[in-house]
């Protein structure tokens, strides 16, 4: 079982790619880079159960990878940093949650990341709670309130989002309210740098409405959003 989840490239003979591997049972994260002729695989020191869904590349040999931690049911981060043997890919801590927590979704810039996902995966939107996660280069903490975005009495999930910095970031998911209906409808969240602000968006589906990926101009806050 080898499965690649996302992609980031430089240029054309700079790539990495992330996922998860297995063999029937237990899945582990994958992580692999291009060097313009072929693939390699690349180790994650001491890591753990779990996958990777997003990886972004702000410089050569510098990511970030997110996605979830089987073992301790908390978002699994890794960063790839520079050494004297080459890149290596380091397991990195992050705030332990009370519920099964995982990450869809990772922006960086130049000088932080933003992680998006979610809390009490179980399968149903209405069951889950939104959650932030920064990273300031050297530790994970959590960015507002877990479940701030979560629309008025209902479940959520981020997909993914893009920041332009600390203080403006906008994620993208699916929410849904238990008492009203179980199909989801579209999420698009700002952080303003003090909290997550719903805004509105568009539902063309009669039954399921979701974003999972989404790209901003870094010169202004026109962003587009794409899903099903």
């Amino acid at each position: 079982e080898n499965v690649l989840n996302s992609i980031s490239c430089l240029s054309a003979t700079s790539c990495e790619a992330v996922g998860s591997y297995g063999n029937g049972g237990t899945t582990y994260p994958l992580a692999e880079t291009w060097n313009g002729k072929s693939w390699a695989n690349q180790p994650i020191s001491d890591a753990p159960p779990g996958s990777l869904n997003s990886v972004p590349c702000e410089a050569q040999s510098t990511c970030e990878a997110v996605g979830d931690n089987t073992f301790t049911l908390a978002i699994l981060a890794i960063g790839l940093a520079p050494s004297l043997t080459g890149p290596r890919w380091l397991v990195q801590r992050t705030p332990t949650i009370a519920e099964r927590t995982h990450a869809n979704g990772i922006s960086c810039w130049s000088s932080g990341c933003v992680a998006v996902g979610a809390t009490n995966s179980i399968g149903t939107y209405y069951n889950e709670s939104t959650v932030a996660e920064y990273w300031t280069g050297h530790k994970w903490t959590l960015q507002g309130a877990i479940g701030s975005g979560n629309p008025h009495n209902s479940g959520a999930e981020w997909n993914a989002v893009q920041c332009q910095s600390s203080v403006n970031c906008t994620a993208v998911g699916a929410w849904a309210d238990e008492y009203v209906t179980t199909a989801p409808s579209t999420l698009v969240s700002v952080w303003n740098g003090t909290a997550w602000i719903q805004q509105p968006s568009p539902n063309p589906g009669n039954n399921s409405n979701l974003l999972n990926a989404i790209t901003c101009t870094n010169s202004s806050s026109l962003c587009t959003a794409a899903g099903w």
